[in-house]
């Protein structure tokens, strides 16, 4: 994973966490992304968009509490 969504820093209530997957060589299987508030409370919508590559997905998150959330992201039954 890398992006500005996933930085240690963090990032401001409503500005727009970025963040891509590649799942070259992971074999096949379904991407799943879900991102939550702190102590996993409230699962926050993600939107996930395929890009031209087969292996490669950005994933689009807006914060819109001033909180910590996780992001969980799972490529068949294994997280990444």
């Amino acid at each position: 994973m890398s992006g500005r969504g996933v930085q240690p820093r963090g990032l401001h209530v409503n500005d727009l966490a970025v963040f891509r997957v590649s799942t070259l060589n992971a074999g096949p299987g379904d991407l799943d992304v879900s991102v939550s508030r702190s102590r996993g409370a409230t699962q926050e919508p993600v939107k996930v968009v395929k890009v031209g590559i087969c292996c490669l997905s950005t994933m689009l998150f807006i914060a819109v509490f001033h909180c910590f959330y996780s992001t969980v992201v799972l490529f068949g039954v294994s997280s990444l």
